[in-house]
């Protein structure tokens, strides 16, 4: 197990196991969302599918790597380069509980350091 997608839905636990298994297998790993949008001087800009592939391409170059994120039709060469595919199939329930936490954590509380509570706008 060489190069590793991980894919899922939203809050399917991609991350998570993506960050274990590079922990555990000292792999780098890649967020496909990352891959897809980048962050330039004007603020995050879309990749156009050929440097999308090219950036891919530059990692597969250096050898093991996991890659994350959902199902795309740009990520069909993946399939290929792969030697392991892991499909993530979190029940809904789950999903929704976790996309409420992480909106919660990530946009409504915030603990400030003089331990306020602080609504974000």
């Amino acid at each position: 197990m060489k190069k590793v997608f991980l894919i899922g839905s939203v809050a399917s636990g991609k991350t998570t196991l993506a960050k274990r298994l590079s922990e555990k297998m000292n792999v780098p790993w890649f967020e496909l969302d990352s891959i897809v949008y980048h962050q330039t001087p004007k603020g995050r800009c879309r990749r156009t599918l050929a440097e999308q592939l090219e950036v891919i391409m530059d990692i597969d170059k250096k050898g093991a790597w996991i890659m994350e994120g959902t199902d795309r039709d740009s990520y069909q060469y993946l399939y290929k380069m792969a030697d392991t595919i892991i499909f993530l199939d979190t029940p809904l329930r789950v999903r929704k509980i976790r996309i409420l936490l992480r909106f919660l954590k990530q946009k409504i509380i915030r603990l400030q350091d003089n331990n306020r509570l602080h609504i974000l706008k």
